[in-house]
């Protein structure tokens, strides 16, 4: 797949999250009153994007899947803060910032992430932490936007996508769907 087709893909993809919660956001109950839960837990899937990968000894850009596991407390309905984990189920190999090949055996990545919400179903993260493998562990910063639609008893289905910076290794993204329990 060619880097256009890929965009063209994540963009399609981010406008229809857009579309949706919007479409959820104007037919909101303006009178029915909810109250505000304060933790939420999430599983997600989602496919981990890596632009210097390296296969058979060639660079690639690799798409691997993964799984994500996140616990939120929200101080209020803006502002959250929570524990993001993320593990790649896949080992495989990339180039790091000074053109080393690395190896990676299915890495798990834990965050410390604050969370703005930007509108009623858009919400802005970031935040630092730290990706580690049995070859070497790195510190990392990530940055986001994670897109919800409320559903009954609850429960809100995620869209997500991160950027992460692994310093002095190398950078990924990631996106993913998800679904949430609020209590």
């Amino acid at each position: 797949m060619t880097m256009i087709k890929r965009i063209l893909l994540t963009s399609s993809f981010l406008l229809f999250i857009t579309f949706v919660a919007k479409a959820q956001e104007e037919h909101h109950d303006e009178g029915h009153e909810t109250t505000h839960k304060k933790h939420s837990i999430a599983i997600f899937l989602g496919h981990t994007h890596v632009s210097k990968g390296v296969r058979e000894n060639d660079r690639k850009w690799l798409v691997l899947p993964s799984w994500g596991l996140d616990y939120n407390y929200h101080f209020n309905h803006k502002w959250a803060l929570g524990l993001h984990n993320e593990m790649i189920v896949e080992t495989f190999a990339v180039e790091d910032s000074g053109g080393e090949t690395l190896e990676r055996s299915r890495p798990f990545a834990t965050t410390l992430v604050a969370t703005y919400k930007l509108s009623e179903w858009l919400g802005a993260m970031f935040g630092g932490g730290g990706e580690f493998s049995k070859e070497e562990n790195f510190g990392m910063f990530r940055m986001g936007l994670e897109a919800g639609i409320e559903l009954p008893h609850n429960f809100e289905l995620l869209f997500t996508t991160n950027y992460d910076v692994k310093i002095e290794a190398y950078d990924s993204w990631n996106l993913g769907m998800g679904i949430a329990k609020k209590f």
